[in-house]
């Protein structure tokens, strides 16, 4: 066992060493604030907060013993080619608290300071230190850790260590089930007559050859999809858009359609569902209510996921009202306009609430980029490329990669052949992991 001594204990602190010692090493450790017991403990040990001269010791910043929330100095180092956040000036154990900097970090902390926001009100990268920095596609939680881990077994090379292993989970957001089919009446004909200024006769010839039943709609792509899944042997988790009403963000197939219910409810037999809670249920708690029971209904299941549409949500906000809806896993924390790690980790993390000063039972669960992003790249390779390194991050630290697509984007009349990007990918993924 390692036994750490704290100046006091605080719900921050015992959060952030739980994620790291527990969760991330697997390691048997024990807190301890009394001065006397641990000077006479005779095994493995550390101080954090107070310098013993004997024993290995951390420096310790105020963040993990504050509760308030206020600007924080973030005094930005570098260690071993790697920026570091509170950096310390003497000469301790590591150079850094790293214990206020996965704090910093996993508890969003920067976004409960900035008010500024994009066009529907999300917090926008260029307001994290990770983009500024330039590390955005680098898990710089997970690399400190490791920077922890080689440091400990220096100098208790018997230290027993217990990493979690890889994991990779598909996802999909189910926005628009069907390109044509389903649409109604007046829906239809707008988008003849958008294809029709457009000179897109190709359009109109598949168009109604699908609303005819001569073809299947270019956006059913959930066979595909289950067949890719038993290749790889994978368990996937699809987010469906189930808004009661069509608005300018909500453009879901009409719940009413037994065609998209059972769709919903085919998918459900063989994958994990998700709730995709729509831009108009924000802070709208009725409207939550109603998605998840009509997917509950149509699923005959349970609905403990969810990610926000557009990734919109608001800390703590958002997650309270998951919270309160019965979710258990969040998977919308990542960026929609550019790729990386929100909270500077590939690992899941309990979500801790800097307003209430607790831990929450919403885990939640990185992105690190979707398909819309990836599209946005002209070259094939450079997509595969950027792939590559995500998925490399991910499994040097024993992390959770999430890939997010579209099931329009597996559709032959794609710019990119996604088909071929996602096998590759998998291949990729799946890799020295059989």
């Amino acid at each position: 066992m390692l036994l750490i001594f704290v100046p006091q204990q605080t719900n921050r602190l015992d959060y952030v060493f739980r994620h790291i010692f527990g969760e991330r090493l697997g390691i048997v450790f024990r807190l301890c604030t009394n001065k006397i017991d641990f000077q006479e403990y005779k095994g493995m040990k550390i101080a954090y907060g107070m310098d013993f001269s004997d024993v290995p010791f951390i420096e310790a910043k105020a963040l993990l013993f504050e509760e308030d929330i206020h600007k924080q100095d973030l005094q930005i180092g570098e260690i071993q080619d790697n920026k570091v956040l509170f950096k310390n000036t003497t000469e301790d154990f590591l150079g850094f608290d790293i214990f206020a900097a996965c704090f910093y970090c996993l508890s969003r902390y920067e976004e409960y300071l900035c008010a500024e926001t994009d066009y529907i009100g999300r917090f926008m990268p260029e307001n994290s230190w990770a983009f500024v920095h330039n590390c955005l596609d680098k898990a710089m939680v997970d690399r400190w850790i490791v920077l922890l881990k080689e440091k400990l077994l220096s100098v208790f090379p018997s230290l027993e260590i217990k990493e979690p292993e890889f994991e990779y989970l598909p996802t999909y957001d189910i926005d628009i089930a069907y390109c044509y089919k389903h649409k109604g009446f007046l829906l239809s004909v707008a988008g003849l007559a958008k294809q029709f200024f457009r000179f897109d006769f190709q359009g109109i010839k598949k168009r109604i050859e699908v609303l005819l039943g001569k073809k299947q709609d270019p956006y059913d792509n959930f066979d595909y999809l289950e067949n890719i899944h038993k290749k790889y042997n994978l368990q996937a988790v699809y987010f469906f858009l189930v808004a009661q009403q069509r608005s300018r963000y909500d453009k879901n197939t009409s719940i009413k359609n037994k065609d998209f219910q059972q769709i919903i409810a085919n998918v459900a037999q063989q994958n994990q569902i998700g709730w995709h809670a729509s831009f108009q249920s924000f802070e709208n708690s009725d409207l939550q209510q109603q998605e998840i029971d009509f997917l509950q209904k149509c699923t005959q299941k349970t609905i403990s996921k969810n990610r926000f549409h557009y990734l919109h949500f608001c800390l703590p906000n958002s997650y309270n009202s998951l919270i309160s809806n019965n979710i258990k896993e969040d998977y919308s924390m990542g960026y929609a306009s550019v790729l990386g790690w929100r909270a500077s980790t590939c690992s899941s993390f309990w979500f801790f609430d800097l307003k209430r000063n607790t831990q929450t039972t919403l885990r939640v669960y990185p992105l690190f980029c979707m398909g819309n992003q990836l599209s946005k790249i002209k070259k094939e390779e450079l997509i595969l490329n950027q792939l590559h390194k995500a998925i490399q991050e991910v499994k040097k630290h024993n992390g959770v990669f999430v890939s997010l697509f579209h099931q329009q984007s597996f559709s032959q009349n794609e710019f990119h052949d996604w088909q071929t990007i996602y096998e590759s990918m998998l291949k990729l993924v799946c890799e020295d992991n059989n």
